[in-house]
């Protein structure tokens, strides 16, 4: 549910009360949705989705992961928004520096 969340919010066809769900459900949507998010796209509104939370166990490697699958691109303004939750997750998670 959370990866077409995701798909119908790049689409602009998500109604708006779907942001106030996920935001509660974070670890569970990530777990379940991140393997099938496709694209920067759909990760960069996923993670708007969530309220850019970090109450979840994946790792930035997992939603680069998910970033470099075939769909369509990010516009500038959703790859900045995203780069900036990937360096705050790398912080959390101490691979800043390596």
């Amino acid at each position: 549910m959370f990866a077409e969340a995701a798909k119908h919010s790049t689409e602009k066809t998500l109604h708006e009360l779907w942001g106030r769900v996920f935001p509660h459900k974070t670890n569970e949507a990530i777990s379940k949705g991140l393997g099938e998010l496709n694209g920067s796209k759909e990760v960069s509104h996923a993670a708007r989705l969530i309220d850019f939370s970090k109450d979840h166990q994946a790792t930035p490697f997992e939603f680069v992961e998910a970033c470099s699958r075939e769909s369509p691109t990010a516009t500038a303004a959703e790859r900045t928004e995203l780069n900036a939750y990937l360096l705050i997750m790398c912080s959390q998670w101490d691979l800043a520096d390596r």
